[in-house]
C-alpha cells in the first residue's frame, strides 16, 4: 500500500509542477490594448508633450528604463532599431514610443505608445516571462 502512495507521489510530481509553471505564465503574461481612457498614468488623446511629462514621471519608479523606437534611419529602406533619449526634441518626431522596462536586459515588457496626428491613440502593454519557440 506504501508503495502505491509513493509511486502516485513520484507520478503526480511532475504533473503538478508544470501545470503550476503554466498557471504562472498565464497569471503573469500581459496583453493589454487601450483606445480610449487612461492607463498606465497615460491619457488616449493627450498629446506627445502630456505624454512626455508623464514619461518623466514613469522615469521616477522605473530608473531602469529605456525608451526605444522603429524608424527609417539614415534613408535605409528598412526600419531599425532606435534607442532614444528622454529629451522632448529627440522623442516628438516620432509617432510610436516603446518604453522597455527591464532596460538594457530585454526581456518582455514593455509599453507602447501609439500617435497620430501628434495625439495619443493607442496604449499596448505587454508582458511575459518566457521565450516563445
Amino acid at each position: 500500500m506504501i508503495r502505491k502512495k509513493a509511486f502516485l507521489i513520484v507520478a503526480l510530481l511532475p504533473v503538478v509542477a508544470i501545470a503550476g509553471y503554466v498557471l504562472y505564465l498565464w497569471t503573469y503574461t500581459i496583453h493589454d490594448s487601450v483606445y480610449e481612457g487612461t492607463k498606465y498614468g497615460f491619457t488616449i488623446g493627450e498629446d506627445k508633450a502630456d505624454a512626455h511629462m508623464n514619461l518623466l514621471e514613469w522615469r521616477k519608479s522605473h530608473p531602469e528604463f529605456i525608451l526605444i523606437t522603429y524608424a527609417k534611419v539614415d534613408g535605409h529602406d528598412q526600419e531599425q532599431l532606435v534607442k532614444l533619449s528622454l529629451e522632448f526634441e529627440d522623442l516628438q518626431k516620432y509617432n510610436q514610443w516603446r518604453v522597455h522596462l527591464n532596460g538594457e536586459m530585454g526581456g518582455s515588457n514593455s509599453i507602447r505608445l501609439t500617435f497620430e496626428n501628434d495625439s495619443l491613440k493607442n496604449i499596448y502593454r505587454h508582458r511575459q516571462y518566457y521565450e516563445l519557440p
